[in-house]
């Protein structure tokens, strides 16, 4: 019996001495840096089902924004810089008041690095679907 409870004693303490809180990696900062978007991949399925994809390349800096960390965002395209409120809650960017609509963007976040930003939104509109996957690079 002896035996046991020493072994019991033995094995609670090294129990004890585990930690037991392993926090997860903290994921790369989405705050602070410029972005400029590199490539935008579109999937638009209309009436008929079948999809089609358009993959376009963007010169680096003609398409950047800038999330300070504050609940805003500031874009800036050929020349124009336009400002507005984001949230962030670590899988989506949501977007209010974009340039030239009236309307929210929710981006998924589909990978962040500490080099690059990768997300994917979808829209619709009377007859068509889209996906959008952005692809920007950290300036």
């Amino acid at each position: 019996m002896r035996k046991h409870l020493l072994a019991l004693a033995f094995l609670t303490s090294l129990l004890a001495g585990c930690k037991r809180d392993n926090p997860a990696p903290l994921p790369p900062p989405l705050y602070g840096s410029t972005w400029s978007l590199t490539t935008r991949t579109v999937v638009a399925t209309g009436p008929s089902g079948t999809p089609t994809t358009t993959t376009s390349s963007i010169a680096s800096g003609a398409f950047s924004i800038v999330y300070p960390g504050d609940g805003t965002y500031r874009l800036m395209t050929g020349g124009a810089t336009a400002t507005g409120k984001c949230d962030y809650d670590g899988k989506t960017i949501t977007i209010y008041n974009t340039v030239g609509a009236s309307q929210t963007r929710v981006m998924t976040i589909k990978s962040l690095t500490d080099t690059q930003l990768v997300t994917e939104e979808k829209t619709q509109d009377a007859t068509t679907y889209y996906t959008s996957t952005d692809t920007y690079t950290r300036l």
